[in-house]
């Protein structure tokens, strides 16, 4: 993630974030998971984690990529966001552009994520995530 001063006035290196990924579209399409938590580095947080799911209708799934902050005073409030198609999602190594509540762009913040996909093209794909 870049460097920023989240919503609220918090500073960035003051934060419990975690990264939650939502697949939505058909019932046996919709998931969501979760990374550990890392504490105090809202500036530059690692997690270090691989996700991995199966998407039988990707041309009906979109994919929202959420950072939240885990103090308990702010109850998982969503500080930065990005959803896509899950067709649109390109292999290798890419930057997620993040955004706030309202859609506006927040600076430089993005997460690094390595996507790989089983085969892009066919009905159903197995895609990996590794943040």
């Amino acid at each position: 993630m870049g460097n920023v001063v989240w919503p609220g006035g918090i500073a960035a290196f003051l934060i419990f974030v975690k990264c939650q990924v939502e697949v939505h579209g058909i019932p046996a399409d919709r998931n969501s998971f979760k990374t550990q938590v890392v504490q105090n580095n809202g500036f530059n947080p690692r997690w270090d984690e691989t996700m991995q799911f199966t998407v039988t209708c990707p041309q009906l799934a979109l994919i929202m990529f959420r950072v939240l902050d885990d103090i308990p005073a702010a109850r998982n409030e969503t500080v930065a966001q990005y959803c896509l198609p899950v067709r649109c999602l390109q292999t290798g190594y890419r930057m997620i552009e993040l955004r706030d509540m309202q859609g506006e762009r927040l600076g430089p913040t993005s997460l690094f994520v390595h996507i790989a996909r089983d085969e892009p093209y066919k009905a159903s794909s197995d895609i990996c995530m590794h943040f």
